[in-house]
């Protein structure tokens, strides 16, 4: 199973979403090794892809190693402007802050996780996911009844 994606990528260097495929079976294989260059390979190049950064924080979380995915998260957020300098909407800093707010809840870091949520809720008015992100973390923590 592997071969064949390892051919895919690199007869279609262009498309992450083969290289992300990969880097999952070589996960699911338990080449984690494998995987983590994968995913590093794709973020090198498209440093804002969310299916290789959604991937290599989940294998980080797995392999216990939750700072080196808020990290990751966080270098991603500040080198943004540049990125998006350089080619524009390379990097949806939205979609980053809210992945890096799950990471934050799943490690019960729930003061920093709200205090990101509505950082995003405040700058992009129309979107609905910080609210949610919010509003679930409130709910897991017994406290449904507070306002997001």
């Amino acid at each position: 199973m592997i071969d064949p994606l390892e051919k895919l990528v690199k007869l279609n260097p262009e498309q992450t979403q083969y290289a992300v495929l990969l880097a999952q079976a070589q996960q699911q294989t338990g080449d984690r090794e494998a995987a983590a260059q994968t995913y590093r390979t794709v973020l090198a190049t498209k440093p804002g892809d969310m299916n290789a950064l959604q991937g290599i924080v989940g294998l980080l979380i797995q392999e216990q190693r939750p700072e080196a995915a808020v990290g990751l998260l966080q270098d991603t957020i500040k080198a943004a402007p540049q990125a998006n300098q350089l080619k524009s909407g390379s990097v949806d800093v939205p979609s980053v802050q809210l992945l890096l707010g799950q990471v934050y809840a799943e490690q019960k870091r729930y003061e920093e996780a709200i205090t990101l949520y509505n950082e995003v809720s405040e700058t992009n008015k129309q979107d609905f996911r910080p609210i949610l992100g919010k509003a679930l973390l409130l709910q897991q923590q017994g406290k449904a009844e507070a306002r997001c």
